[in-house]
């Protein structure tokens, strides 16, 4: 009898705390579990949402959404209890509701809560009906855009804003998120000026949280990516250089839009053929490289393509190793054509366009891939070496492998997605990214290993980039000897300085008594020398990424250059007339014979 009455009430207990749950909730079903009517889909409160939500509340309840700097005063009373102001400040009143669930804040104060973007949830309870976005979509918005810019002023057609309730902060986006055409100037085939916004797409289901953390809503490290090069804005960037939809640009788009490296990480990824995503569009908007380009989700998951296998022009292949994570950042800074771009170059090289490398080569000078080498010579990374081993096998570097590692890891001042591990000046604006002077160390990676009597400071720094900059003075100076004069202009070579036109371009790469057009002879070689000078000058890191393999480059470059021998000739010509006096030649020595002869 007693343990009878015992089970009974244990379960009339239990079935008045599992309706209590139901109802707490507001909800109308419990997934599995008997259906139970309640009436209209009321107001949950964001307190009910976030007892079940653990995850998004850490999130939340440190956002601008929690509101957790408020002044309490203003939670309820005054303007934020009036119209308009509460209608973006505490829709939903949730403003009472949060005391005593944000970690012993008891102020009441503006909150926008689950609601307020979610819709009400008196019907949710788990897996229950509840909208996504409180917005419906409509036919300017999707309606993620349209929950959001419900608060954050919507931009018109013209990229101004609607409406205007505050004149700063960060309720305002119209400045950053206009998103008009790239305007090019006579029609797609020219040059496009400064990108106007950050291509927000408003049709697009997932329009905001491509880049933001709704829960979060912390625009720290958006702002941190508006200041980088992968957030530029200007026309001498890589984003809107061209209008990169257009049928001859289409091959750019896997490295020069988000849609186009999206779907080319997602091949590699997949095993399956890379199709250019863009159709040909004379309005087009530039789209910089944006959180999605790298990332799959807003929580920070990384795209992965796998271990790159680069097929440069002419069917120069080259297999790069696995560097975990950073294995995203190769895609795009190998460059795309090569030193076998150059040697597997066919025709007569009296009449031959130059082999331009690209740019921003990392990658490639960091794993020694990408120069011309010369028959004969090795560039295989020294032992002591280790830059190609950070993130991977190298202590206490971590795990994401070099780039990643480099570049974003170990930044001493929490600004990761600056992608900077120095603070640089650069004040040419005819090479924009040329690396005039460094200013600070921002990764704490180089002490990791430089540390003790091998610690590396600015000073170090500098020097290197000044010792290798009057290195290439010198390599310059051999190259116009030979008639060949490099400027910051496709296609980089010409026949006497100062005349850039297409006409005046070198095209013969032949020695003067050189008869032998087709042939691997002076051509191949001239040309593979001008191709490294214009692979280093459009690395402005070479000096950091790989000194060594740099310097064989330049070595092996003069060498070849001053008398067409491979013959150590470096030092004599270094001493020769054509470089002594000159403000460089202690420096270029310095550099390229850094160990008594051939690096």
């Amino acid at each position: 009898m007693t343990n009878r009455f015992f089970r009974n009430h244990v379960l009339i207990i239990a079935l008045i705390l599992a309706m209590g749950f139901v109802y707490g909730c507001g909800s109308s079903s419990k997934e599995g579990g008997t259906h139970v009517t309640v009436s209209g889909p009321d107001l949950a409160g964001v307190d009910v949402c976030l007892n079940c939500h653990p995850n998004q509340k850490l999130d939340w309840e440190v956002s601008g959404h929690a509101n957790l700097n408020a002044v309490p005063a203003l939670s309820i009373i005054g303007n934020i209890g009036e119209s308009p102001c509460r209608t973006c400040h505490d829709p939903q009143g949730d403003g009472l509701k949060v005391a005593g669930i944000l970690g012993g804040n008891f102020d009441p104060r503006p909150v926008n809560g689950c609601e307020t973007c979610h819709g009400n949830g008196g019907n949710h309870f788990g897996l229950g009906p509840i909208d996504k976005y409180r917005a419906a979509a409509s036919a300017n918005g999707s309606s993620q855009f349209n929950t959001c810019t419900a608060c954050h002023q919507l931009p018109g057609a013209s990229g101004t804003a609607v409406t205007t309730f505050h004149v700063d902060g960060p309720r305002i986006i119209t400045d950053t998120h206009i998103g008009t055409t790239g305007n090019w100037p006579g029609g797609s085939g020219a040059n496009t000026k400064d990108i106007t916004g950050y291509a927000l797409k408003p049709l697009d289901e997932q329009a905001c949280a491509i880049c933001h953390n709704p829960h979060k809503a912390d625009a720290t490290i958006n702002r941190q990516w508006a200041a980088s090069r992968h957030g530029d804005k200007t026309a001498a960037g890589a984003w809107a250089h061209y209008n990169w939809s257009r049928g001859d640009r289409a091959s750019c788009q896997r490295c020069h839009t988000t849609s186009g490296i999206i779907a080319y990480t997602n091949s590699q990824k997949n095993g399956t053929t890379y199709t250019p995503p863009l159709a040909q569009n004379d309005s087009w908007i530039p789209e910089m490289l944006q959180c999605n380009g790298c990332h799959s989700n807003n929580k920070g998951a990384l795209r992965n393509p796998g271990q790159i296998t680069e097929t440069y022009a002419d069917n120069a292949v080259q297999q790069y190793p696995d560097i975990s994570n950073s294995n995203l950042c190769l895609d795009c800074h190998v460059g795309r054509e090569s030193g076998g771009s150059v040697s597997a170059k066919a025709g007569s090289w009296n009449s031959m366009s130059f082999v331009n490398s690209h740019y921003l080569t990392a990658g490639g000078t960091l794993f020694a891939r990408t120069g011309y080498g010369f028959a004969g010579r090795s560039y295989a990374n020294v032992s002591f070496f280790q830059h190609d081993k950070i993130g991977l096998t190298a202590d206490r570097t971590g795990t994401q492998g070099p780039c990643i590692a480099c570049h974003m890891a170990f930044n001493v001042n929490g600004e990761k997605h600056t992608f900077l591990p120095l603070s640089v000046e650069r004040k040419d604006p005819a090479e924009p990214n040329k690396i005039t002077k460094v200013l600070a160390i921002r990764s704490a990676l180089c002490q990791v290993c430089h540390e003790g009597a091998y610690e590396i400071t600015v000073t170090e720094f500098e020097e290197q980039k000044t010792l290798l900059h009057e290195a290439m003075e010198a390599f310059d100076a051999q190259l116009q000897q030979r008639g060949y004069f490099w400027a910051g202009a496709n296609p980089y070579f010409f026949r006497s300085a100062g005349n850039t036109t297409s006409g005046n371009a070198v095209r013969n790469w032949l020695s003067p008594g050189d008869a032998d057009l087709t042939g691997n002879t002076t051509g191949k070689n001239n040309m593979g020398a001008a191709f490294n000078f214009n692979l280093i000058e459009h690395d402005p890191g070479a000096f950091v990424h790989n000194r060594y393999y740099v310097k064989r480059l330049i070595y092996d470059s003069i060498d070849w250059l001053d008398d067409n021998l491979l013959n150590n000739s470096v030092a004599a010509t270094l001493d020769s007339a054509l470089h002594a006096g000159k403000t460089y030649q202690a420096g270029a020595k310095a550099y390229i014979l850094s160990s008594g002869g051939r690096p």
